[in-house]
């Protein structure tokens, strides 16, 4: 699917900064009223989503030479782009937070009026939907990159194959407990990676792979970028 440009980029670049800031400043007291270290740690979690799109935001125009410096920026891209899709499992906190409660009469339930509750939905909500969209931009901002590189076929390839070791990245992250930055530790890593083969982790990161898919192309068509040839998001 070609892309199409992107203009007033550096804009974008400051209110994406703007907005992290901000979810900083809100996060902060959220975590002071709900006593939850899931909401302290959205924070953590929304810094390492938004390292991918700085890294994208680096990237050189395809160029003899430039592959040098790009091919170092690109991996570490995707070693930390798994962690932008990761963060729509961090809804699963949401489960130690009661919603409901019992009424008066014990006739029915009804919502609770607890508004630490209400206050970590939103604030875990924001923090999903801005780490997603951060890794979203991101990876467009890639696949613009390959499409001038290696052209369209080839470029969709990869945002494929992408999708199928992000997914499984986020199974590594899930259930393993491991980060990006374990890769420094390859031996302990492959252990573990080899003794946790099994029929769940291959469900589990071709269901993530797909969610990744879906939400990609999903942002191509809401935010337009899917429909002229000749990306140009930096210049």
């Amino acid at each position: 699917m070609p892309l199409k440009p992107v203009r007033h980029i550096r804009s974008t670049e400051n209110a994406v900064l703007c907005f992290f800031v901000l979810y900083l400043v809100f996060s902060l007291p959220v975590a002071v009223i709900t006593q939850r270290m899931i909401n302290l740690m959205m924070i953590w979690n929304c810094f390492l989503a938004l390292l991918p799109l700085v890294f994208a935001w680096q990237f050189r125009p395809p160029s003899a030479g430039s592959w040098r410096y790009n091919l170092p920026l690109g991996m570490l891209w995707l070693l930390f782009f798994p962690n932008a899709p990761y963060m729509i499992t961090d809804f699963a906190h949401l489960s130690a937070v009661s919603f409901f409660t019992d009424a008066a009469s014990g006739a029915r339930v009804v919502m609770t009026e607890n508004p630490a509750a209400w206050l970590s939905l939103i604030q875990i909500g924001i923090g999903v939907l801005f780490g997603n969209l951060s890794g979203l931009l991101s990876m467009a901002l890639i696949h613009d990159h390959l499409t001038r590189r290696l052209g369209t076929k080839h470029a969709h390839l990869a945002i494929f194959l992408i999708c199928l070791i992000s997914g499984y990245a986020m199974f590594i992250g899930r259930f393993l407990r491991f980060n990006s930055w374990d890769i420094i530790h390859p031996s302990r890593l492959l252990t573990q990676l080899a003794s946790h083969v099994n029929l769940y982790a291959i469900g589990y990161s071709l269901l993530f792979a797909v969610y990744i898919l879906l939400s990609y192309w999903l942002f191509l068509t809401f935010t337009d970028l899917g429909s002229h040839h000749g990306t140009r998001f930096r210049s």
